[in-house]
């Protein structure tokens, strides 16, 4: 027998005999766990690592959602996350790749670190919901995973759960819808506008058991971004007035109605009116 061989057979038998079910590579102790080791680990070795750490904190918050405007025919992720003082921010998805890292340098390391984040992805346009399953399919439904190294060096993790369950587009009712695309509706007084819609009762796919928690609208001067209103309503309301002193000298008026899924996962329907002077 090769001696190379011999001598590692008696490592692990001897191994085996002084620590029984013991496995042969110990966990790296989180004291020891550097940048590099968190940018090529999965979770599930980094989730083993922190548990050497003493101070394990939770972050006050964290999500991951879809959002396709149904219009404009794109679909993209949001990220959001929140913890006090952090240096860097790692987000690791449902397979336990990380997808996002984000490092707190300079000023605003200096000044405490990062607290809240808000991360949204590029918008790719598709031509079809096949297109669009592509896009959602890049990131698996599931729990992700936040983690968060503070500047005074401890640990803050958290967990959302990403689904791919998308909400069909609000169907516009009032104002009356032009019969071209690129035209925006008329016949709208500044002391009466009324925007509603249909409710939302399947998915984007057509398919029934969505669960609708809210509706936003919101509303903006083409020309005056001041000039703007936004509100979000419970799943049982299909109208908002639009306050009177938003519309006063009229003009044109893009808006949205978002219809926000339980998950959080939104579809977007936009349009525009001319407000009657």
């Amino acid at each position: 027998m090769n001696r190379n061989i011999r001598f590692l057979l008696t490592v692990l038998v001897a191994t085996a005999v002084l620590f029984p079910g013991a496995e042969v590579e110990a966990v790296q102790p989180v004291s020891q766990v550097t940048e590099d080791s968190l940018d090529n680990g999965t979770w599930a070795q980094v989730s083993a690592w922190l548990k050497g750490a003493k101070d394990l904190i939770e972050l006050g918050d964290a999500s991951i959602i879809i959002e396709v405007n149904a219009t404009d025919g794109d679909a993209g992720f949001q990220v959001f996350l929140d913890g006090d003082g952090w240096r860097n921010a790692r987000v690791y998805d449902s397979n336990g790749q990380r997808i996002l890292k984000v490092i707190a340098t300079g000023g605003v390391r200096h000044i405490g670190g990062g607290t809240e984040l808000f991360m949204e992805s590029s918008e790719p346009e598709y031509e079809d919901l096949d297109g669009m399953q592509e896009l959602i399919d890049l990131l698996p439904e599931g729990e992700y995973y936040f983690l968060v190294r503070t500047t005074d060096n401890n640990w803050a993790t958290g967990t959302a759960e990403l689904t791919h369950d998308i909400p069909a587009e609000p169907e516009i009712v009032t104002p009356v819808p032009p019969e071209a695309e690129d035209e925006c509706s008329t016949g709208v007084y500044a002391d009466s506008a009324v925007i509603e819609w249909d409710p939302v009762t399947t998915d984007i796919w057509g398919d029934e058991g969505i669960e609708i928690e809210a509706y936003q609208v919101i509303v903006e001067a083409e020309e005056d971004p001041e000039r703007e209103f936004m509100v979000v309503v419970p799943a049982e309301t299909t109208e908002v007035t639009v306050p009177p002193e938003v519309l006063v000298g009229g003009g044109e008026f893009k808006f949205e109605i978002l219809a926000i899924e339980e998950s959080g996962n939104q579809t977007i329907t936009e349009s525009c009116f001319e407000v009657e002077e």
